[in-house]
């Protein structure tokens, strides 16, 4: 039997909030802990946020960084710009980056950048245009089925079976 290698990945997200000083300190705390993956979120705030949420506070004003939900996102998302900065700077370092993408805005602008690997999100496994935008421009694609149910989960895999690249 043949031994499969495992990879770890650091989940930084978006718990950097906004400040790319912060986000190069949970990197390197991510490599000296060993990461394989150093893995980061891309949303386009104005197209991942539904309307009727944008105009709203967070849930959580503890853990708000916005008068709204959209200034909320809008403040704590880096651009493609930083995402790039970033992946030199994880590569510099001698790790991979990734990131989670959770709407096409966001896969077009990070398939600029050629990750190792791209990750949809349980919140967005339905999107069957974002799934097939990037099974096409991405060597890697992972697909989390965290929030499926059963019927949903045969239908991601009949999509994907049919799917041709």
């Amino acid at each position: 039997m043949e031994k499969k290698n495992c990879s770890l990945v650091a989940e930084i997200g978006a718990t950097h909030i906004g400040s790319q000083d912060r986000a190069k300190k949970l990197i390197d705390l991510a490599i000296d802990s060993g990461a394989d993956f150093v893995k980061f979120q891309k949303r386009d705030p104005h197209a991942s946020t539904p309307e009727w949420l944008k105009k709203k506070t967070h849930p959580n004003l503890n853990f708000s960084y916005g008068d709204t939900y959209l200034d909320h996102r809008l403040n704590l998302e880096f651009d493609i710009d930083t995402h790039r900065r970033l992946k030199d700077y994880i590569e510099d370092n001698g790790s991979s980056y990734s990131t989670s993408v959770f709407d096409l805005n966001s896969a077009m602008d990070i398939s600029k950048i050629d990750p190792e690997y791209i990750k949809i999100p349980s919140a967005m496994n339905h999107d069957v245009n974002l799934i097939s935008f990037c099974l096409d421009n991405f060597k890697q694609v992972q697909i989390s089925t965290g929030m499926c149910s059963l019927n949903e989960r045969e239908d991601l895999f009949s999509f994907l079976k049919g799917h041709s690249k």
